[in-house]
């Protein structure tokens, strides 16, 4: 895993990403074109690389975090 460095920030690949959240590399760019995803910055003109912040992925799963509901004995 490639990660690149500016000031304190991690940035990541969308591959790391997809990685770790266990998706299709498919899914993670239709996530982006649906606002559904984590945040994302895009480099560059049209096909500029696309990177995501290591805070970012934390708070986008940090939203989704749901404590388990006891079950009924």
């Amino acid at each position: 895993m490639e990660r690149q460095s500016a000031g304190n920030v991690r940035w990541l690949r969308p591959r790391e990403i997809s990685d770790r959240l266990g998706v299709s590399l498919a899914c993670l760019s239709k996530w982006r074109t649906e606002g559904k995803g984590p945040a994302f910055v895009k480099l560059g003109g049209e096909r500029g690389a696309i990177r995501y912040s290591e805070a970012d992925l934390e708070a986008f799963l940090d939203a989704r975090r749901r404590a388990s509901a006891p079950r009924a004995a």
